[in-house]
């Protein structure tokens, strides 16, 4: 602790670096140069803080140094410790002797410190252990849900199924606009397309509206009434502006009718699901989306 006069006269409190233990809890020593509480002015007063680890019980030893290891100020035992909370003496040493008996660096106005905590056996290291791996977990996928985006959903039901087969055409599911701003639908063939045609039920997906060539993870789903049995195509795909991409042969007609996918009322229910891989990718598309909208405007 440097500048012991100074901070003494100002009469303020000084705390030590972070300090972490093989546990990885992080500790910090609270120093009052002139005192607090029933110290102030005549002792030096000197507390511990756990600032995050694992609360409990743990020996600690706290020494105020002398160039002579006789003299030297220690206080030592066994402490449970709250995060947060402080635990220490507002009458560590008295200011009296401190100065009267070489504590006190004249060269540097300092005073000298040493502190340790461990837990009080190995019994109870190793249960801190478990805790903090259990604590490290937790944050990992914390940080996991908040590093990696969310899906955007919609859910579309294609009605009058049997008329459209007849027609041989294709509709266009309601539109899905994710948090960047682009435009997403299904194009749904009922008779099927290409090589899926008048057997299969054939499903694309389309990016209407955003930054061509975007790297997106993608989720489509043929609903079940047990959602065990829903068809599901998923993955990760490069997406350009108004190009289908998707699956001739989603499902063969007579498993659509047969396993219970077309409803009493001759529709089928999709989901379809959109979101960029990562979060470095979702902040490049939105900047050159809003570089692009920018650009329509002039």
């Amino acid at each position: 602790m440097r500048n012991f006069t100074g901070l003494r006269q100002a009469s303020e409190d000084v705390c030590s670096d972070n300090s972490y233990d093989d546990l990885g809890c992080c500790w910090r020593l609270i120093v009052y140069a002139n005192g607090d509480k029933e110290g102030r002015d005549e002792w030096l007063s000197v507390y511990l803080r756990l600032l995050e680890g694992i609360p409990g019980s743990y020996e600690y030893c706290i020494e105020l140094l002398h160039n002579d290891p006789t003299k030297t100020v220690k206080m030592e035992g066994t402490q449970t410790f709250e995060i947060q909370e402080r635990f220490g003496w507002s009458q560590f040493a008295r200011l009296d002797m401190i100065c009267a008996n070489g504590f006190v660096n004249e060269e540097h106005d300092a005073l000298y410190f040493r502190f340790s905590l461990r837990p009080p056996n190995y019994k109870g290291k190793c249960e801190y252990q478990q805790l903090l791996r259990m604590e490290l977990k937790k944050d990992n996928e914390l940080l996991k849900r908040e590093l990696i985006p969310e899906y955007s959903t919609i859910t579309y039901t294609l009605k009058n199924f049997t008329e459209l087969q007849r027609k041989e055409g294709f509709v266009y599911s309601d539109p899905l606009c994710d948090d960047l701003g682009f435009t997403w639908r299904l194009l749904i063939y009922a008779n099927g397309h290409s090589e899926g045609l008048g057997c299969n039920l054939s499903v694309y997906l389309v990016l209407f509206d955003g930054v061509s060539g975007s790297r997106f993870e993608y989720r489509v789903e043929l609903l079940h009434r047990n959602p065990t049995a829903n068809i599901k195509m998923e993955g990760v795909n490069v997406f350009k502006l108004k190009k289908i991409w998707g699956w001739p042969q989603y499902i063969h007609h007579e498993r659509l009718r047969q396993e219970g996918y077309l409803n009493e009322d001759d529709s089928l229910e999709f989901r379809l699901s959109i979101c960029p891989p990562d979060i470095k990718l979702k902040c490049e598309y939105q900047q050159e989306f809003i570089r692009q909208l920018k650009e329509r405007k002039k």
